[in-house]
């Protein structure tokens, strides 16, 4: 007796597909289907492997948000909505904490809107330089490269010969590098947060303002440039004030050098010429000290901290 096969003639697949009893799209099971295309629910291939076209990774069962890595000659996006750039991406969380590579250049930023990541041109790597460029925005981002320099070690302290240093140069390392600042420079620390303004808690015999007035009153701040502004006004509430009016606390704001600038003392209103100094252990005092209530003193103080050469 005589069988004929519904499923195949000869070598060729006559219906659709075939599939497992439990096949559920994107879910369980296997399909091969006549156009060539299959789905299975796990493989192992032995030996090596030839791909061609795209390759996509999911965290778990393929959904929106879950698309982990990509590998495509072109850009596209998948049956269930995740966007995915040419070249290689992986893709972190939150979004935007994506990494992808095309051409040679490392992208780091939205793998999706990659033209607008900052990136890294990898292939310029050479005799110890990294070669980091911003390409072209457009008016919904703003390129800007960050770069954070890691001490950790003893003897790499800011300001020691051994901390981390940055150069910029050009390629013929003859001309001179413009590093353009449309803003205004403002001191942060490592984490990108800018340096407010500290009000120093004044020794006892003074106090921070004039005596009389709406004058600023003193306060301090790293301008940017590595140097220590104390600006503003304090008087004396004693006529035998401390000798020091304020500490800086000890960290990044204290000289390394002992400083003197010119200071102005009003006392009931005789103006008179003083000096104000400032410490490598963070005292701020004048000379000569006052000796009455009342008195102001002006402050204008703008000294290097030593960490810039």
């Amino acid at each position: 007796m005589t069988f004929r096969s519904s499923i195949l003639a000869g070598v060729n697949l006559v219906r659709a597909a075939i599939r497992s009893p439990n096949y559920v799209s994107g879910s369980s099971g296997w399909t091969i289907n006549q156009d060539g295309s299959a789905e299975f629910n796990n493989i192992v291939i032995r030996g090596g492997t030839t791909v061609g076209g795209t390759a996509l990774y999911y965290d778990g069962t393929p959904a929106f948000g879950n698309l982990i890595f990509s590998i495509s000659n072109v850009a596209g996006t998948d049956p269930y909505g995740n966007q995915y750039p040419a070249g290689e991406a992986s893709y972190g969380t939150p979004s935007g904490n994506d990494v992808s590579i095309k051409n040679g250049v490392l992208y780091f930023g939205p793998a999706t809107n990659s033209v607008n990541s900052g990136s890294i041109q990898i292939g310029a790597f050479t005799n110890g330089e990294l070669i980091l460029t911003s390409p072209p925005g457009d008016a919904n981002h703003q390129d800007q490269v960050i770069v954070r320099l890691t001490s950790g070690e003893t003897g790499q302290a800011t300001g020691s010969p051994f901390a981390p240093n940055m150069i910029f140069k050009t390629d013929d390392l003859a001309t001179a590098v413009d590093i353009l600042l449309p803003g205004s420079l403002i001191h942060t620390d490592l984490l990108g947060n800018a340096s407010l303004w500290t009000y120093p808690t004044p020794n006892s015999g003074w106090s921070r303002g004039p005596a009389g007035g709406s004058i600023q009153e003193v306060h301090y701040r790293n301008d940017g440039l590595d140097n220590l502004v104390i600006e503003g006004s304090v008087h004396t509430t004693s006529a035998t004030p401390n000798a020091v009016i304020f500490n800086i606390p000890a960290g990044p704001l204290r000289p390394q050098a002992n400083h003197r600038v010119p200071g102005i003392i009003n006392q009931a209103g005789s103006i008179t010429a003083c000096i104000t100094e400032v410490d490598t252990n963070g005292n701020v005092y004048i000379t000569p000290n006052i000796s009455t209530n009342g008195s102001d003193t002006y402050l204008q103080v703008r000294v290097p901290l030593g960490n810039l050469s």
